[in-house]
């Protein structure tokens, strides 16, 4: 997709077809799609299927604009990754790969990278936001949603107000 479409990176995609996952445990499958939706709120890539996957090119124009020094070393790489390529406004595509698994056991700690992945898409989904959507270009999309969370803050204090006020 890079060098004949011209997309600006490629990421592989184990959930192409209904067998091209057979091979991925039942819970690594089930716990890749949910946390890949979380994935795609963060990084704003909704149309790709397997942000989880760590196999990703991209094309080294776009490599140089990013802060490849910020984006994580760890599990959560590839969503730092995405994030930041969004903020640029990378186009990607997915290239489907199956998935293959063999006896090895897999050397992730499940909460502790789980706990550091949802952090590091909290932190995602508001760089890209901040500089997105506010610093780079002042979209509605920041005015709603930083109006509708003021919004919603002022309606927690008012309602919690008169809840008081009512005992």
């Amino acid at each position: 997709p890079i060098a004949e479409d011209g997309y600006d990176f490629a990421k592989a995609n184990r959930f192409f077809d209904f067998g091209s996952y057979a091979g991925m445990p039942r819970t690594r499958a089930v716990g890749n799609v949910a946390i890949g939706f979380m994935a795609k709120a963060s990084t704003g890539y909704w149309h790709l299927f397997d942000p989880l996957n760590g196999y990703t090119a991209v094309r080294t124009d776009r490599l140089k604009r990013l802060p490849l020094d910020r984006v994580r070393p760890d599990y959560s790489f590839e969503c730092d990754l995405l994030t930041y390529l969004n903020i640029i406004g990378a186009k990607g595509k997915d290239v489907p790969v199956p998935a293959v698994y063999g006896e090895e056991r897999s050397g992730i700690r499940l909460f502790s990278a789980g706990r550091k992945l949802m952090w590091s898409l909290w932190k995602g989904f508001w760089r890209r936001m901040l500089w997105k959507y506010l610093l780079w270009s002042f979209s509605p999309v920041a005015i709603f949603l930083f109006g509708g969370l003021a919004l919603c803050l002022w309606g927690v204090v008012f309602g919690v107000g008169v809840a008081i006020s009512t005992l």
